[in-house]
């Protein structure tokens, strides 16, 4: 859920100048539109998920693997509208960019405590716009579940337990064993 507006702007800004801007400023923000948006302060529910899911993450992808977690800070642009989010989790492949811009994500995650319509909706089309993504997981914690979207799959999974298949990844995450550690 959006928090609040960022209104001393003279002109819309563009990402590169939101780059740069964000990396000082307080709090997570996202460009809408060419205006940041601050992102609602995350709450103890949100830092406890997101700590359990670098956790999984850290843990299942393989010593030596080519991806890496990213969090904290991590910026991604959204194709053709100017728009940059910041996920609460991401997987990074491949060469890294300098500063906070994931260059070749395959896999974002948002945490949906407040947030779920937006993270369901227009950040999950927004992330699937981006060629390298494959998979958008958006976690449930007050209902304890993760809705799994896949590039080229009409439905999502909506998984309580069970594996989370991360392919071509080429690992899985147990969703009642993330859910339990919580």
């Amino acid at each position: 859920m959006l928090d609040a507006l960022h209104t001393d702007m003279a002109a819309p800004m563009d990402a590169d100048a939101f780059g740069a801007w964000s990396a000082t400023a307080e709090g997570r923000w996202e460009l809408v539109g060419g205006l940041p948006l601050r992102l609602m302060s995350e709450g103890r529910e949100h830092r406890r998920v997101k700590t359990a899911l670098v956790a999984s993450l850290a843990r299942a992808l393989p010593p030596g693997a080519p991806c890496r977690p990213e969090g904290d800070g991590a910026l991604l642009r959204v194709p053709g509208t100017g728009d940059v989010l910041s996920p609460d989790e991401a997987i990074q492949c491949g060469d890294e960019v300098s500063g906070p811009w994931l260059a070749a994500p395959v896999a974002v995650f948002e945490i949906a405590v407040s947030s779920a319509a937006r993270d369901l909706g227009e950040k999950r089309v927004a992330y699937l716009s981006v060629p390298s993504i494959v998979h958008v997981v958006v976690l449930l914690p007050l209902e304890r579940r993760a809705v799994h979207f896949r590039r080229g799959v009409a439905e999502p999974r909506i998984l309580s337990e069970g594996t989370l298949d991360l392919t071509p990844l080429g690992i899985g995450l147990d969703v009642a064993g993330f859910w339990a550690r919580l």
